[in-house]
């Protein structure tokens, strides 16, 4: 029998044992469903969840090797630049800070669609920021906090 720990409707975690754990949380039987992380549950109910959040290092797997090399590069600046080089690499790597320090992205978030999108022409080329911010997040890949 397996139990699913439920946190604000939706399913965090999955125990497979003959009873409720002991952990802290609401704890449901799976009812023989093959339930993962990220359903929702309405209190009868549960349904495949849409995941909205992705983790940070997840986030980041989704630009090869070479894009993040370029963006390691983009994020630091000549002191002998103009301004807008300048600027352009701190708001890069404020972007990256930000993204460490929550653990998580939303790719659906304004800014982060201006963000990636804004990567096109410089370390991305066309075309890759819809790759890296469309495709479904994977359960894998999903931030179940």
């Amino acid at each position: 029998m397996k139990f699913v720990q439920i946190r604000d409707g939706v399913v965090v975690s999955v125990v497979k044992t003959g009873a409720q754990s002991g952990i802290a949380g609401v704890w449901v039987s799976d009812a023989g469903l093959d339930i993962k992380p990220g359903w929702t549950y309405d209190g009868t109910t549960f349904a495949p969840g849409v995941y909205r959040k992705i983790r940070t290092e997840a986030f980041w797997e989704r630009f090869t090797n070479a894009e993040l090399v370029d963006y390691d590069v983009a994020m630091q600046h000549d002191p002998a630049a103009a301004n807008n080089a300048k600027k352009a690499a701190a708001k890069l790597r404020i972007f990256k800070a930000d993204a460490g320090d929550s653990g998580y992205r939303k790719l659906a978030a304004q800014k982060v669609i201006d963000f990636v999108t804004g990567l096109e022409g410089t370390v991305l080329v066309a075309g890759r920021a819809a790759a890296i911010l469309t495709p479904p997040i994977t359960v894998d890949e999903a931030y179940l906090q």
